[in-house]
């Protein structure tokens, strides 16, 4: 089977390379549609053919400097992106068409029609896209109704499932497919020296929620086992650094603002004694995907999959959404019993070891895209 992967803007590159990989060697024939590399670890080697079709000038001119409009010219770019794309992927005989995330859904519902009867797949990382950031109210404009342009949609969590019923999808439409685990290896013996908040900085993670419970734990617990904060800031950090100021949580955390090489990730996890995703909503997440994948425990809030893939004092703790202080007293369980951090991780491997590889992954995928080519009647 010929497969169009799409992911114009890259938002969920290393998950597109494993799932585009696994179905590549499965026997497809996949191209991977995207925005050109921006860091040497976005080149990626696998069973697939990447084609960086999308916003070729706006991430040419992206370090212009500071007054260039990158969002403006990559909208400009994007109708033209879609077409080129649209009439590539005919020509080339693709027999589905596989969307990782629509980027403006008022205007890509309409952009579909050009694919004419080739059947579409859209995955739905998030119901709520972009969990509130400042260009979502854009970005969100007509999603809901751009779904119905897909003969078959894909969600990670049985909660996502629930939100698009309650949205009129019907059930048949819904595939529930888990997001698969990232390269890791289980945490060798030796001290775990820091707790982790990772990833790119984003209001709806809770880094500030994250601050505000630290500052409620014992300082003596704080010094042995600091917090270290690494991921690009997607928001203003300032604020962030204030109020760690203000709690004068000093040396107790680290910062490290900037996009973290792949090849450090590993060892920033294996030095974890937990992961703490204090996130206020979500449906998946590559930071627990990562987590699970190295055996590291989380503290995280009960959202999303968080609630579904965690069990409360077996794999992790789990905590109510916007609760500072109750992710305080959490984190001061953790770091004040260490047999509690030894049964967590001993959790989490488990869970590792029951979590579906890419090839099963891929091969679920595979049954949504042959269920796609069955229904491709009048839904566009």
């Amino acid at each position: 089977m010929k497969v169009a992967v799409v992911d114009p803007s890259g938002f969920t590159l290393p998950y597109d390379h494993l799932l585009c990989d696994a179905l590549g060697r499965g026997g497809e024939d996949v191209r991977l549609y995207r925005r050109p590399s921006r860091q040497p670890d976005e080149e990626r080697s696998g069973a697939y053919v990447p084609r960086p079709l999308f916003y070729t000038w706006a991430e040419a001119l992206r370090g212009a400097g500071r007054g260039f409009p990158y969002r403006a010219v990559k909208a400009l770019e994007h109708p033209f992106d879609f077409r080129t794309f649209g009439r590539e992927a005919v020509a080339w005989g693709a027999e589905v068409v596989h969307f990782q995330w629509l980027v403006l859904p008022w205007l890509d519902r309409f952009l579909l029609k050009g694919l004419g009867p080739l059947p579409a797949v859209l995955t739905v990382h998030d119901t709520y896209p972009f969990q509130g950031s400042p260009s979502s109210r854009v970005q969100m404009l007509g999603f809901a109704r751009s779904i119905a342009a897909f003969q078959r949609i894909v969600v990670h969590a049985q909660s996502s499932r629930d939100a698009l019923l309650r949205w009129g999808i019907a059930p048949g439409r819904i595939a529930v497919i888990p997001h698969g685990l990232f390269p890791g290896e289980l945490r060798g013996p030796g001290e775990r020296k820091w707790l982790l908040h990772f990833g790119q900085l984003k209001p709806y993670k809770g880094t500030d929620l994250l601050l505000r419970a630290w500052a409620e734990v014992p300082e003596r617990l704080r010094r042995k086992t600091p917090l270290r904060i690494a991921g690009f800031p997607a928001m203003p950090v300032g604020p962030l650094l204030r109020l760690a100021g203000e709690l004068r949580l000093g040396a107790t955390v680290s910062w490290d603002l900037r996009h973290v090489p792949e090849a450090e990730v590993t060892s920033l996890f294996a030095g974890a004694r937990a992961a703490v995703i204090p996130y206020r909503s979500i449906d998946a997440s590559g930071v627990l995907a990562q987590a699970v994948s190295h055996g590291v425990p989380v503290v995280a809030t009960r959202v999303g999959v968080f609630g579904e893939l965690i069990e409360d004092g077996k794999s992790g703790l789990l905590v109510p959404a916007e609760d500072a202080q109750a992710l305080g007293l959490a984190l001061t369980r953790l770091l004040d019993e260490p047999a509690l951090e030894e049964r967590l991780g001993e959790g989490m491997a488990a869970v590792r070891s029951g979590h579906p590889s890419w090839e099963a992954i891929a091969r679920e995928t595979r049954e949504v895209y042959r269920a796609a080519c069955r229904g491709t009647e009048g839904t566009r």
